[in-house]
């Protein structure tokens, strides 16, 4: 996350893994993504606070889950499995 003049950057999601397809809550709450960190090769949906804190894992399927959307109230999330 950064200002929007690119002063500030720091990265919000842990190494572990990649990161990737975020995606803000419509509520501007949470950003959802798609993360591999847990076995490094089935990607999962997870959900973090907009500072970063407090992750949750919101799938956990053995085929994995990618291409999170939010939607615009910020109540669903949409995923491919």
């Amino acid at each position: 996350i950064m200002n929007a003049d690119g002063s500030g950057a720091r990265q919000l999601t842990a190494n572990a893994g990649e990161n990737i397809l975020p995606c803000v809550t419509g509520d501007g709450r949470h950003i959802v993504f798609a993360s591999n960190r847990g076995d490094l090769q089935t990607y999962q949906i997870w959900r973090m606070n907009m500072d970063g804190g407090s992750p949750v894992q919101l799938t956990n399927s053995e085929t994995g889950a990618r291409g999170p959307a939010c939607s615009p109230d910020g109540k669903t999330v949409f995923y491919a499995a």
